[in-house]
């Protein structure tokens, strides 16, 4: 099952954002997100600044400094959320980073 987790941060629009969303998934459902994020960025009445980064990254790899800068440049987090998600240690981080986002 997969499931679409959307998290504020928690001081929302007190600060410049670059991205309305930063899209958050396990590398392995990449075929899942991407129809996903070009739905977002296609809205009819206004198209949304997507951060979405297909770079895989290992298990023992920290996030990279872009994702870094789309993590606190943005709005809104949306998160994929599958089953194997909770064993990536850079969707952990990037996900408690979304939730710790002020």
């Amino acid at each position: 099952m997969i499931r679409l987790v959307l998290v504020y941060p928690l001081l929302y629009g007190l600060r410049m954002n670059e991205y309305d969303v930063f899209f958050i998934y396990r590398h392995t459902m990449i075929d899942a997100a991407r129809p996903i994020v070009k739905s977002l960025r296609a809205q009819n009445l206004r198209a949304l600044t997507v951060f979405f980064d297909e770079t895989a990254i290992g298990n023992f790899e920290g996030i990279t400094p872009a994702i870094a800068a789309g993590l606190a440049g943005a709005k809104v987090f949306v998160a994929l959320y599958s089953k194997d998600y909770p064993q990536s240690r850079p969707c952990q981080l990037e996900l408690t980073a979304a939730f710790l986002n002020d």
